[in-house]
Formats: C-alpha cells, structure tokens, sequence
C-alpha cells in the first residue's frame, strides 16, 4: 500500500530543515499543525472535524480532558475509531525532546492511558515515533524503553506505510488491527493492569494499618486477618479483646473514637476505617 504523496513531501521537508526543527524556538503547537495533523489525516483521520459529526462522535479530540490521579490532564490527541470509544492517544514533543532516551515523556503518556485503560497509545515529535503497551504499570523511574513496541523513525514511514496503515488507520482499527496487535503482544511477567494493581494496593494499605494499629496497642487488638478484594475498599476487621466482647451487642458495629487520627498519623493522606464488630 503506497503512502499519500503528502507523507513523503513531509518526511523530505523535516530533513532539509532539521536544524531549524531542533531550535529550541520551534514549539509543539508548531509541529502538530505543520506536521502531525497532515500525517495523521494521511492515515484517514478526520483531524479537523470536516465530517461535521458531533462533539460526542468526532474521530479526533484534541486535548482532552482525562482524570489522571487527582488532577484533569490533557493528552494532545485521543484517536476514536467508532461510536466515541476511545481507541488509542497520541502524545506530542518538539522535535528537540530525545524520544528515544528521555523517560518522563514515555512515562506522561504510559500514565494517561494507564488511567484511561488504553491497552496501546503513541508517542511522537514527527521525527520519532513509538508505540507502547500500556497495560504495563507506569513507574516514573522507568527507562524511555520500558513497555516500548515499535520504535520507528520518520525516515522509515514511506517504506512502513504498510504497517503503519495496517495498524493505525480508523479503518484498520475498526477491523480490529488493534485487537489482534494487542493479542499477540505478551504482557511482561510481573505487570499488572490497572484494576488488579490499584486493588493490590488498597490491600496493602489495609494491612499495613492493621498490623501497626496492633503494635501499637498491645493487648487491645486482635487482627483476624485482611479480607480479599471482593470489594474495593472494604476496610479490615479489628475485634476488641474476647473479655472486651461484653460491652457490645451481637451484630452492633461500633466505630473506636480517635481511631481515624491514628490512621491519618501512621499512614498519611491515606484514611481507612475500621470497625470494632462482635464476634
């Protein structure tokens, strides 16, 4: 499948004006209008919206609005090739960011899918392009390479057009190149997605609270074990001594006073409650 003329003119405009690309004056707003948005609309997105679909069926969102831990992030582009459902981000870099070696942009974009449950997402400055699976956990230390698929550079997009069309074009999603690449790309030993590992941790919050909550009050606690991740959030039980038990009525739950500034004390920013509960 040969790719549109416009992707070569592209590839040959970048390397005859290289050096003017890298000059820390050229700007990401400048590369995706000048560079991203024609190579993605080669792929047969609809990058300005010329179809005329409405806000909830627009193939490309440019900049949108995603939950990331507490905050409201933006990745530059979030590529949907049906019904509004998300297929996959982009992240842009000026020309003069290392895509290759830098790890914070390879992370900002594994955590924005991460957090969306994108299982695939892009990061670009034209001149590079790479994709990663990211349903491997982002971790900030991460090498630029970690999760790391395809590592392509610009001047390999005529040759790969193939691929790239075979992989990446709204019609090849829709036919599930998609599906298939992420089936045939093995997540690593070890990893978890985002579900299972944020559940983990919830977990580990609750026992760590429980055990210290214990030692620090010899002889009033009796830790009978952290329940499993049948619901999320669902605190641990710790039972007052059996020669307390008489002060409690049978099925009545009482919360211990003071017991949340002790929680907040020993684990910061974290808040768990637990209940006293009769045996």
């Amino acid at each position: 499948m040969p790719p549109p003329a416009v992707v070569g003119q592209l590839v040959e405009r970048f390397g005859s004006q290289w050096e003017d690309y890298h000059s820390p004056q050229y700007n990401e707003a400048q590369l995706r209008e000048e560079f991203l948005n024609p190579f993605f609309e080669a792929l047969g997105w609809d990058v300005y919206n010329k179809k005329g679909y409405a806000e909830a069926y627009k193939e490309v969102i440019h900049e949108a609005a995603l939950k990331v831990g507490s905050r409201t992030k933006a990745p530059d582009y979030c590529f949907r090739a049906g019904a509004g459902v998300r297929s996959f981000f982009v992240e842009a870099k000026k020309p003069s960011v290392d895509i290759r070696e830098a790890g914070a942009p390879a992370y900002q974009l594994r955590r924005y899918a991460w957090s969306a449950k994108l299982p695939v997402s892009i990061l670009t400055d034209f001149e590079e392009f790479a994709v990663y699976d990211c349903r491997i956990r982002p971790v900030q230390t991460d090498r630029a390479s970690t999760a790391r698929v395809v590592y392509w550079k610009c001047t390999e997009y005529v040759d790969r057009w193939a691929e790239l069309a075979g992989l990446f074009s709204p019609e090849a999603i829709r036919k599930g190149s998609l599906d298939k690449f992420i089936a045939s790309t093995k997540v690593k030993k070890g990893t978890a997605e985002v579900d299972a590992a944020f559940l983990d941790e919830i977990e580990s919050w609750r026992d760590d609270l429980a055990r210290n909550l214990a030692l620090r009050n010899p002889g009033s606690f009796m830790v009978s074990g952290i329940h499993g991740r049948g619901v999320a959030g669902r605190a641990g039980r710790v039972h007052p001594p059996r020669h307390d038990r008489r002060h409690h009525h049978q099925g009545l739950a009482l919360r211990r006073p003071g017991l949340g500034a002790a929680a907040d004390r020993d684990c910061p920013g974290r808040r768990a409650s637990f209940d006293w509960a009769a045996a």
